[in-house]
């Protein structure tokens, strides 16, 4: 046997590559290891926020559902593991693990959308993959998860990236003079909707500074998008810096003004996330009912954590096919997106959704 060394693992911002060695000295110069475990081979998704987007309407969506505000962010700082986990990992390597908090309101105005009413509202985000290349050695998605509410979906394979649903790449760079260099400026920051606030329907510096809601602001930096009035407040300025206030997340999915945003770093903000714009969609879907215990793994509860395990060669676990003619058809080597999107009944209740693990495993 080979051995393996980290050349020969690639590793995007949106898929890692991993291998668990129960001893770490003979992680990279020896064949042999006889008081070690075989190695454990696994692929993870990102649990980081910007890797993730606000989605495009999934195909099985009916066009009348409307789409609900949803933020999702990491905690500052993460979990403790041992508080996460109860898998007594001796060689786990972490104190703190990232979780990618998904946050959805129904009844909130959403960026780009304004919802009314409904019987039944969806929200999501999506990644791209730069291809999964999940081999024939893995057998099972272990999504680890907090949350009671709602329908969880899970999509992958080739995804539209459509938000706006125009086949048009709606993007910041070059949406202020034309010319594209693959950074954006001041006046290029826009959004995704390409248009500035003073320029959406509604406008009123006064009263209704970020008609679209998509304003990016995050303690105290970025494009205000409340009122002056509001943003100088005493209150608004305390819960603005405040880890635990209801608003310290609020705005950091804002496109608009997110130039400042540390974690970006002038890239543009786009609808395109791969090498070309994608309007297609072939890809498979898994759902799991938060509420229910199919596909739950027994005695992995803990502090409201639970593992759910689906079995990704079994055709039965799949919920739905959408442009695939059968399962069979459907290739893991050729994944270039994933898609999570909520669905629930209406409801004046904000739901939440913690997100620590998407791990696919032999």
């Amino acid at each position: 046997m080979k051995p393996i060394t980290a050349s020969a693992i690639k590793i995007s911002t949106a898929v890692l590559l991993a291998l668990l060695l129960a001893c770490d000295d003979h992680i990279s110069h020896s064949y042999v290891c006889p008081d070690c475990p075989p190695p454990v081979y696994y692929v993870d998704l990102s649990v980081i926020r910007t890797d993730w987007h606000l989605a495009a309407r999934p195909a099985q969506v009916d066009q009348g559902m409307p789409r609900a505000r949803m933020l999702w962010h990491n905690i500052v700082g993460g979990y403790p593991y041992d508080s996460v986990f109860n898998d007594n990992a001796p060689n786990h390597h972490a104190t703190t693990v990232p979780d990618m908090r998904l946050i959805v309101r129904p009844n909130d105005s959403v960026a780009y959308y304004h919802p009314t009413s409904a019987p039944a509202y969806w929200a999501g985000i999506t990644t791209y993959i730069d291809s999964l290349k999940a081999d024939t050695v893995l057998k099972y998605l272990e999504v680890r998860v907090r949350g009671n509410h709602g329908v969880l979906h899970l999509d992958f394979g080739i995804i539209s990236e459509d938000i706006f649903g125009d086949g048009r790449n709606h993007n910041e760079d070059g949406s202020y003079n034309g010319i594209s260099n693959g950074s954006v400026d001041d006046s290029e920051d826009v959004g995704l909707d390409t248009i500035p606030d003073y320029r959406e329907l509604g406008y009123d510096s006064t009263s209704n500074p970020d008609p679209n809601h998509d304003n990016w602001f995050f303690e105290g930096v970025g494009k205000p998008p409340v009122p002056y009035s509001v943003l100088y407040s005493a209150e608004f300025q305390q819960e603005t810096y405040d880890r635990l206030s209801p608003i310290f997340y609020e705005w950091i999915n804002g496109t608009e003004g997110n130039i400042r945003d540390a974690a970006v770093l002038g890239k543009p903000d786009q609808e395109m996330l791969g090498r070309s714009f994608n309007t297609e969609n072939s890809y498979l879907t898994y759902r799991i009912d938060l509420a229910s215990d199919s596909f739950m793994v027994p005695g992995s509860g803990l502090n409201g954590w639970i593992t759910y395990r689906i079995p990704i060669t079994d055709p039965a676990a799949v919920d739905a096919l959408v442009g695939l003619p059968n399962f069979s058809s459907f290739d893991w080597t050729h994944v270039y997106h994933s898609r999570i999107w909520f669905e629930k009944s209406s409801s004046e209740l904000t739901d939440t959704v913690e997100i620590v693990r998407l791990r696919f495993i032999p």
